[in-house]
């Protein structure tokens, strides 16, 4: 299943069961789309790098519009700009069926539209996910980050370690 982006409507990240080994990272913010990412890990200690949005961090970014003095339409000038979406995993074991856990994990959320002289400027807004050197057991489930308003969970990250 695809998860679309905010503003093109293509794939921000695939997302799929876990394998035997594997960390899954999900991200739910309210008004949102839900966001999961999967990493199957190979065989330890396991180092990765991905970039989360390949395909859709690609923008036109207006970087000026030009007026001309004899009243003819503004002219805009764009550049071609990618988001930079670069993840890593990293994943060791310590003994004891414990583990370190590093990760960066950076998700387009969208873009943001402003009007420049009537032409559309896109911002990039993005999330970053990340720890270093964290400890964990072979099987679990963290919740990190959850914030609450007015008792309702408004965002909320689950982390699943699965390496047996």
């Amino acid at each position: 299943m695809e998860l679309p982006d905010v503003a093109s409507g293509r794939c921000l990240a695939r997302y799929r069961k876990p394998t035997e080994k594997s960390v899954k990272f999900s991200m739910l913010r309210k008004n949102d789309l839900t966001r999961e990412v999967t990493v199957d890990i190979g065989a330890l200690p396991y180092s990765t790098e991905f970039d989360l949005c390949k395909e859709t961090g690609v923008y036109q970014d207006l970087k000026k519009v030009t007026s001309t003095s004899n009243n003819s339409s503004p002219i805009p000038t764009y550049k071609a700009l990618k988001v930079n979406c670069r993840s890593w995993l990293e994943i060791a074991p310590i003994g004891d069926g414990r583990y370190f856990l590093s990760y960066e994990l950076n998700f387009l959320r969208g873009f943001t539209v402003s009007n420049l002289m009537g032409f559309e400027k896109l911002t990039p807004q993005r999330t970053t996910l990340s720890a270093n050197n964290t400890v964990h057991t072979a099987e679990e489930v963290l919740e990190p980050n959850s914030k609450k308003q007015g008792g309702r969970t408004v965002e909320s990250t689950t982390i699943t370690i699965s390496i047996q």
